[in-house]
């Protein structure tokens, strides 16, 4: 998949990796707003302060969200960030007792939010 290189480029072996944290951290509004007025059907790679990340263009978004969750999986990527395998929240890709969980309390509060 193309994508642009918006921001500072960390460049081959990350000599530059440092001034583009610093760069997204303060001008990351900035930054990725004037690549979306120049094109939003572009797709773009961006160093922001934890990792490189592809900005994908808005027209794309919908078929990404019909995509199978052994894909890509939003749950996954969350898990992979926070890293999932030292904390154990990765459990959460094995069973759904957390959205059970939610439902739960969601449901019992129900009526008091909707009167």
């Amino acid at each position: 998949m193309k994508a642009a290189r918006i921001g500072i480029d960390p460049g081959f072996l990350n000599f530059r990796l440092a001034a583009a944290k610093s760069d997204f951290f303060k001008n990351a509004s900035d930054i990725v707003g004037s690549a979306y007025r120049q094109s939003k059907r572009q797709n773009y790679l961006v160093q922001t302060q934890d990792m490189e990340r592809l900005i994908l263009a808005p027209y794309l978004l919908s078929e990404v969200g019909r995509l199978p969750n052994d894909k890509l999986s939003h749950t996954a990527s969350i898990i992979d960030r926070y890293v999932g395998k030292y904390n154990n929240i990765d459990i959460v890709l094995s069973t759904d007792l957390h959205v059970n969980a939610c439902l739960i309390h969601l449901n019992q509060n129900l009526g008091k939010r909707a009167g």
